[in-house]
């Protein structure tokens, strides 16, 4: 059995890179921002994400209503 993209295999979304819905001058902002720190985007949002958790900036949309 033949494993891997050939020409005949359709393309999945394992083959498809993951793609955020960013402005490209935002996008741009925010590698220069962590080339300077030299840290990782995904880094960035970890972090985030975890500040986020233990100290809520906003309302979730459950809460609100």
């Amino acid at each position: 059995m033949a494993t891997g993209r050939g020409p005949g295999r359709p393309r999945t979304n394992r083959d498809a890179e993951i793609k955020l819905p960013v402005k490209s001058e935002l996008k741009n902002d925010l590698v220069a921002y962590c080339k300077a720190r030299k840290i990782r985007p995904v880094d960035l949002f970890e972090q985030w994400i975890t500040r986020e958790l233990a100290n809520p900036s906003q309302p979730t949309l459950a809460e609100s209503a």
